[in-house]
């Protein structure tokens, strides 16, 4: 638990560039979760694009990002690819901000 949050806080690699690899290695190895794996991306991803690659991140600060159904569908596979099956997302706005909702099984 406590290696994960020094990786999802690992701000100074914001576009993934050192820890991609690391962390594709230990997610084929099994040392983390898909979700795990995802989440850190993701994280990464948001600060630094404002996008996510797997749309894990609980939260959108940039407002709805309406996704395509083509956008969504591709999320889902990449989702797959991983290990994440059987998922879904959507956006409620509470109270103002945009909040990413998931199921998933992995």
């Amino acid at each position: 638990f406590k290696t994960k949050l020094i990786l999802l806080h690992y701000d100074r690699d914001t576009n993934n560039n050192r820890l991609n690899s690391i962390l594709k290695e230990a997610l084929a190895k099994g040392e983390i979760l898909p979700i795990e794996y995802a989440q850190i991306i993701d994280r990464h991803y948001q600060n630094y694009t404002n996008k996510q690659l797997y749309w894990t991140w609980f939260i959108n600060n940039n407002g709805n990002p309406n996704l395509s159904e083509q956008e969504i569908e591709q999320v889902l596979k990449l989702r797959e690819d991983i290990g994440i099956f059987y998922s879904k997302f959507w956006f409620e706005n509470i109270k103002g901000h945009w909040i990413l909702k998931n199921e998933f099984i992995f």
